[in-house]
Protein backbone atom coordinates (compact mmCIF):
# COMPACT_ATOMS: atom_id res chain seq x y z
CA UNK A 1 0.00 0.00 0.00
CA UNK A 2 2.53 2.44 0.89
CA UNK A 3 4.79 1.39 -2.60
CA UNK A 4 1.30 2.09 -4.14
CA UNK A 5 1.36 5.91 -2.99
CA UNK A 6 4.36 6.37 -3.42
CA UNK A 7 4.19 5.62 -6.45
CA UNK A 8 1.33 7.84 -7.39
CA UNK A 9 2.82 10.88 -5.53
CA UNK A 10 5.49 10.63 -8.30
CA UNK A 11 3.73 10.43 -10.98
CA UNK A 12 1.55 13.67 -10.12
CA UNK A 13 4.59 15.33 -9.33
CA UNK A 14 6.14 17.73 -12.07
CA UNK A 15 9.41 16.78 -13.68
CA UNK A 16 10.69 20.20 -12.23
CA UNK A 17 9.51 23.07 -10.28
CA UNK A 18 9.64 25.87 -12.15
CA UNK A 19 7.30 28.57 -9.71
CA UNK A 20 9.88 27.51 -7.00
CA UNK A 21 10.11 30.40 -4.41
CA UNK A 22 13.27 32.03 -4.96
CA UNK A 23 14.94 34.96 -6.74
CA UNK A 24 14.55 34.21 -10.69
CA UNK A 25 16.68 36.12 -13.52
CA UNK A 26 15.12 35.79 -17.63
CA UNK A 27 17.19 37.19 -20.56
CA UNK A 28 14.78 37.58 -23.72
CA UNK A 29 15.43 38.44 -27.18
CA UNK A 30 12.88 39.18 -29.89
CA UNK A 31 10.84 40.93 -32.64
CA UNK A 32 8.57 43.46 -32.12
CA UNK A 33 5.99 45.24 -34.33
CA UNK A 34 4.57 49.06 -33.67
CA UNK A 35 2.60 51.48 -35.27
CA UNK A 36 1.60 55.21 -33.31
CA UNK A 37 -0.99 57.06 -35.01
CA UNK A 38 -0.30 61.05 -34.44
CA UNK A 39 -3.74 63.31 -35.28
CA UNK A 40 -4.29 66.74 -35.20
CA UNK A 41 -8.12 67.98 -35.70
CA UNK A 42 -8.96 71.59 -36.73
CA UNK A 43 -9.84 74.11 -34.41
CA UNK A 44 -13.34 74.24 -32.73
CA UNK A 45 -14.07 70.94 -34.89
CA UNK A 46 -14.15 67.40 -35.21
CA UNK A 47 -12.49 66.81 -38.33
CA UNK A 48 -9.30 65.77 -38.77
CA UNK A 49 -6.88 68.03 -39.94
CA UNK A 50 -3.16 65.42 -40.06
CA UNK A 51 -2.73 62.04 -39.63
CA UNK A 52 0.99 60.33 -39.26
CA UNK A 53 1.02 57.04 -38.85
CA UNK A 54 4.33 55.61 -37.04
CA UNK A 55 5.77 52.16 -37.89
CA UNK A 56 8.01 50.05 -36.09
CA UNK A 57 8.32 47.60 -38.88
CA UNK A 58 10.58 45.18 -37.60
CA UNK A 59 12.61 46.03 -34.35
CA UNK A 60 15.35 43.00 -32.72
CA UNK A 61 14.68 43.03 -28.82
CA UNK A 62 16.75 42.85 -26.00
CA UNK A 63 15.36 42.15 -22.48
CA UNK A 64 16.27 41.55 -19.00
CA UNK A 65 13.79 40.28 -16.23
CA UNK A 66 14.40 39.45 -12.49
CA UNK A 67 11.38 38.36 -10.39
CA UNK A 68 11.42 37.50 -6.53
CA UNK A 69 8.52 34.93 -5.59
CA UNK A 70 7.41 33.45 -2.06
CA UNK A 71 4.49 31.09 -1.71
CA UNK A 72 2.18 34.26 -1.36
CA UNK A 73 3.71 37.36 -2.79
CA UNK A 74 5.64 38.13 -6.46
CA UNK A 75 7.59 40.64 -7.73
CA UNK A 76 9.07 41.85 -10.71
CA UNK A 77 11.17 44.31 -12.54
CA UNK A 78 11.55 44.47 -16.34
CA UNK A 79 13.50 46.70 -19.01
CA UNK A 80 13.73 46.25 -22.80
CA UNK A 81 15.52 47.87 -25.64
CA UNK A 82 14.92 47.56 -29.07
CA UNK A 83 16.28 48.60 -32.17
CA UNK A 84 15.00 48.71 -36.26
CA UNK A 85 16.73 45.91 -38.06
CA UNK A 86 15.09 47.38 -41.13
CA UNK A 87 14.26 50.78 -41.86
CA UNK A 88 10.65 51.73 -40.27
CA UNK A 89 8.30 54.19 -42.20
CA UNK A 90 5.66 57.01 -41.75
CA UNK A 91 3.11 58.14 -43.58
CA UNK A 92 1.80 61.46 -43.58
CA UNK A 93 -1.67 62.56 -44.57
CA UNK A 94 -3.26 65.53 -44.52
CA UNK A 95 -7.08 66.71 -45.40
CA UNK A 96 -9.63 69.06 -45.60
CA UNK A 97 -12.73 69.82 -43.37
CA UNK A 98 -14.84 67.63 -45.49
CA UNK A 99 -12.47 65.05 -45.22
CA UNK A 100 -10.64 65.09 -48.94
CA UNK A 101 -7.10 63.90 -48.91
CA UNK A 102 -5.07 66.47 -50.39
CA UNK A 103 -1.61 65.49 -49.73
CA UNK A 104 0.14 62.18 -49.22
CA UNK A 105 3.90 61.65 -48.35
CA UNK A 106 6.16 58.80 -46.94
CA UNK A 107 9.10 58.63 -44.98
CA UNK A 108 11.62 56.59 -44.29
CA UNK A 109 12.67 56.52 -40.71
CA UNK A 110 15.41 54.89 -37.92
CA UNK A 111 13.58 54.49 -34.42
CA UNK A 112 13.98 52.84 -31.22
CA UNK A 113 12.34 52.25 -27.95
CA UNK A 114 13.17 51.84 -24.55
CA UNK A 115 10.64 49.96 -21.87
CA UNK A 116 10.97 49.68 -17.93
CA UNK A 117 8.46 48.61 -15.68
CA UNK A 118 8.24 47.78 -11.65
CA UNK A 119 5.10 45.16 -10.33
CA UNK A 120 3.80 43.36 -7.07
CA UNK A 121 1.14 40.76 -6.94
CA UNK A 122 -0.48 38.77 -4.44
CA UNK A 123 -0.02 34.77 -5.03
CA UNK A 124 -3.55 32.75 -4.66
CA UNK A 125 -2.23 29.28 -5.73
CA UNK A 126 -5.01 26.47 -5.74
CA UNK A 127 -3.38 22.69 -6.92
CA UNK A 128 -1.81 23.58 -10.14
CA UNK A 129 -3.52 26.80 -10.68
CA UNK A 130 -1.71 29.82 -9.31
CA UNK A 131 -3.43 33.59 -10.17
CA UNK A 132 -1.62 36.73 -9.18
CA UNK A 133 -3.66 39.85 -8.70
CA UNK A 134 -1.13 42.35 -9.08
CA UNK A 135 -0.15 46.19 -10.20
CA UNK A 136 2.35 47.71 -12.68
CA UNK A 137 3.93 51.17 -12.73
CA UNK A 138 5.75 51.05 -16.36
CA UNK A 139 7.58 53.49 -18.53
CA UNK A 140 7.92 53.63 -22.14
CA UNK A 141 9.90 55.87 -24.77
CA UNK A 142 9.01 55.36 -28.58
CA UNK A 143 11.47 57.57 -30.82
CA UNK A 144 11.52 57.99 -34.69
CA UNK A 145 14.01 59.70 -36.95
CA UNK A 146 12.25 60.51 -40.23
CA UNK A 147 14.68 61.33 -43.38
CA UNK A 148 13.08 63.36 -46.76
CA UNK A 149 10.03 62.10 -47.82
CA UNK A 150 8.41 61.01 -50.98
CA UNK A 151 4.76 61.39 -52.36
CA UNK A 152 2.03 63.87 -53.71
CA UNK A 153 0.76 67.28 -52.91
CA UNK A 154 -2.72 68.61 -53.88
CA UNK A 155 -2.25 72.10 -52.55
CA UNK A 156 -1.58 75.43 -53.79
CA UNK A 157 1.87 76.58 -53.32
CA UNK A 158 3.86 79.11 -55.24
CA UNK A 159 6.74 76.51 -56.02
CA UNK A 160 5.01 74.71 -58.59
CA UNK A 161 1.74 76.26 -61.60
CA UNK A 162 -1.41 75.66 -60.39
CA UNK A 163 -4.54 76.74 -60.12
CA UNK A 164 -4.59 78.14 -56.58
CA UNK A 165 -7.07 75.60 -55.67
CA UNK A 166 -6.45 72.06 -53.46
CA UNK A 167 -6.76 68.85 -55.28
CA UNK A 168 -7.50 65.36 -54.10
CA UNK A 169 -3.34 63.66 -53.56
CA UNK A 170 -4.09 60.97 -56.41
CA UNK A 171 -5.61 63.07 -59.20
CA UNK A 172 -3.96 64.47 -62.42
CA UNK A 173 -3.54 67.79 -60.57
CA UNK A 174 -1.38 67.01 -57.46
CA UNK A 175 2.17 67.20 -57.88
CA UNK A 176 4.85 64.49 -57.03
CA UNK A 177 8.00 65.35 -54.86
CA UNK A 178 10.69 65.51 -54.87
CA UNK A 179 10.66 66.94 -58.61
CA UNK A 180 14.36 67.32 -58.84
CA UNK A 181 14.47 70.66 -57.46
CA UNK A 182 11.85 70.83 -54.74
CA UNK A 183 11.85 68.06 -51.99
CA UNK A 184 9.72 67.13 -49.10
CA UNK A 185 11.29 67.76 -45.44
CA UNK A 186 11.99 65.04 -42.97
CA UNK A 187 9.70 64.79 -39.57
CA UNK A 188 10.92 63.39 -36.16
CA UNK A 189 8.55 61.97 -33.51
CA UNK A 190 9.19 60.99 -29.97
CA UNK A 191 6.66 59.58 -27.35
CA UNK A 192 6.70 59.26 -23.43
CA UNK A 193 4.49 56.75 -21.91
CA UNK A 194 3.67 56.38 -18.44
CA UNK A 195 0.86 54.13 -17.39
CA UNK A 196 -0.21 52.43 -14.01
CA UNK A 197 -1.38 48.87 -14.58
CA UNK A 198 -4.08 46.92 -12.85
CA UNK A 199 -4.76 43.38 -13.72
CA UNK A 200 -4.47 39.32 -13.41
CA UNK A 201 -2.18 36.77 -14.14
CA UNK A 202 -2.91 33.03 -13.87
CA UNK A 203 -0.50 29.83 -14.63
CA UNK A 204 -1.00 26.49 -15.01
CA UNK A 205 1.86 24.07 -14.31
CA UNK A 206 1.50 20.76 -16.03
CA UNK A 207 2.97 16.95 -15.22
CA UNK A 208 5.55 17.66 -17.46
CA UNK A 209 6.74 20.30 -15.63
CA UNK A 210 5.17 22.84 -18.41
CA UNK A 211 3.66 25.88 -17.37
CA UNK A 212 1.89 28.20 -19.20
CA UNK A 213 0.59 31.74 -18.49
CA UNK A 214 -1.74 34.69 -19.44
CA UNK A 215 -1.83 37.84 -18.17
CA UNK A 216 -3.94 40.92 -18.75
CA UNK A 217 -3.36 44.55 -17.28
CA UNK A 218 -5.34 48.04 -17.63
CA UNK A 219 -4.67 50.94 -16.97
CA UNK A 220 -6.56 53.26 -14.30
CA UNK A 221 -4.52 56.14 -14.98
CA UNK A 222 -1.57 57.38 -17.68
CA UNK A 223 -0.20 59.84 -19.20
CA UNK A 224 1.42 60.42 -22.95
CA UNK A 225 3.43 63.21 -24.32
CA UNK A 226 4.64 63.51 -27.65
CA UNK A 227 7.04 65.46 -29.61
CA UNK A 228 6.58 66.39 -33.11
CA UNK A 229 9.54 68.23 -34.82
CA UNK A 230 8.92 69.11 -38.55
CA UNK A 231 11.85 70.04 -39.79
CA UNK A 232 13.34 72.85 -42.04
CA UNK A 233 15.91 75.01 -43.26
CA UNK A 234 15.66 76.89 -39.78
CA UNK A 235 15.73 73.72 -37.64
CA UNK A 236 12.32 73.01 -37.60
CA UNK A 237 9.05 73.67 -35.83
CA UNK A 238 8.47 71.59 -32.55
CA UNK A 239 4.52 70.81 -31.66
CA UNK A 240 3.82 68.93 -28.09
CA UNK A 241 0.71 66.96 -27.55
CA UNK A 242 -0.48 66.40 -24.34
CA UNK A 243 -2.66 63.29 -23.20
CA UNK A 244 -4.25 62.16 -19.72
CA UNK A 245 -6.58 59.04 -19.44
CA UNK A 246 -7.95 56.71 -17.40
CA UNK A 247 -8.51 53.09 -18.30
CA UNK A 248 -7.31 53.78 -22.54
CA UNK A 249 -4.16 51.68 -22.15
CA UNK A 250 -4.00 47.97 -22.03
CA UNK A 251 -1.25 45.05 -21.76
CA UNK A 252 -1.40 41.60 -22.53
CA UNK A 253 0.91 38.38 -22.33
CA UNK A 254 0.79 34.57 -23.16
CA UNK A 255 3.79 32.65 -22.57
CA UNK A 256 5.09 28.74 -22.13
CA UNK A 257 8.06 27.70 -19.42
CA UNK A 258 9.60 24.86 -20.43
CA UNK A 259 12.10 23.23 -18.08
CA UNK A 260 15.79 21.75 -19.03
CA UNK A 261 16.72 21.46 -14.97
CA UNK A 262 15.36 22.34 -12.16
CA UNK A 263 16.41 25.71 -12.08
CA UNK A 264 17.13 26.64 -15.72
CA UNK A 265 14.01 26.70 -17.91
CA UNK A 266 12.69 27.97 -21.86
CA UNK A 267 10.32 30.86 -21.89
CA UNK A 268 8.50 31.95 -25.55
CA UNK A 269 5.56 34.10 -25.69
CA UNK A 270 3.90 37.22 -26.86
CA UNK A 271 3.64 40.58 -25.24
CA UNK A 272 0.62 43.06 -26.79
CA UNK A 273 0.35 46.76 -25.32
CA UNK A 274 -2.42 48.98 -26.60
CA UNK A 275 -2.76 52.89 -26.32
CA UNK A 276 -7.11 52.88 -27.32
CA UNK A 277 -8.07 56.13 -29.35
CA UNK A 278 -7.70 59.19 -27.04
CA UNK A 279 -7.78 62.93 -27.31
CA UNK A 280 -5.61 65.53 -25.96
CA UNK A 281 -4.08 69.00 -26.68
CA UNK A 282 -1.82 70.25 -28.94
CA UNK A 283 0.86 72.91 -28.27
CA UNK A 284 3.82 74.67 -30.41
CA UNK A 285 6.84 75.00 -28.94
CA UNK A 286 8.27 78.91 -29.04
CA UNK A 287 10.70 79.46 -26.56
CA UNK A 288 12.18 78.88 -22.92
CA UNK A 289 10.70 82.04 -22.15
CA UNK A 290 7.07 81.36 -23.74
CA UNK A 291 7.68 77.75 -23.79
CA UNK A 292 4.70 75.97 -25.10
CA UNK A 293 1.67 77.84 -26.61
CA UNK A 294 -1.76 76.58 -27.31
CA UNK A 295 -2.85 75.67 -30.68
CA UNK A 296 -6.55 75.51 -29.66
CA UNK A 297 -6.50 72.08 -31.50
CA UNK A 298 -7.17 68.73 -30.17
CA UNK A 299 -4.29 66.20 -30.88
CA UNK A 300 -5.09 62.55 -30.94
CA UNK A 301 -2.83 59.24 -29.93
CA UNK A 302 -3.94 55.44 -30.84
CA UNK A 303 -1.07 52.44 -31.21
CA UNK A 304 -0.58 48.70 -30.75
CA UNK A 305 2.58 47.10 -30.10
CA UNK A 306 3.54 43.56 -30.36
CA UNK A 307 6.55 41.43 -29.28
CA UNK A 308 7.50 37.93 -29.97
CA UNK A 309 9.93 36.60 -27.48
CA UNK A 310 11.97 34.11 -26.45
CA UNK A 311 14.33 33.84 -23.30
CA UNK A 312 16.22 31.59 -20.90
CA UNK A 313 15.18 31.94 -17.11
CA UNK A 314 17.51 30.62 -14.16
CA UNK A 315 16.59 30.79 -10.36
CA UNK A 316 19.09 31.32 -7.97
Amino acid sequence: MRKTLTLLALLNAPLFLIAEPGLNLEARTGITFAQFDEELYYSNDSSLCSLLEWKEQLLYTLALKTSLETDSFYAAGDFSFSSNIISSQMRDSDFLKDGTKFSYTIHDAECYALNASLSAGIKLTRSSFTVIPAVKAEYSYDSFTGGQGRGWKGDPNDLWPNDGLYHPWDSPEAHYLPDGKNHINGVDYALHSVNIFAGLAIRKSFLSGVTVSAQVYVSPFSYHFAEDTHKNSHGGSIYHDVFYGAFDSLEYEASILCPLTQKLVITAGIKGFHILHKKGKAFMWFDEESRDIPLGQKAGIKAIKHTVYTGIKYSL
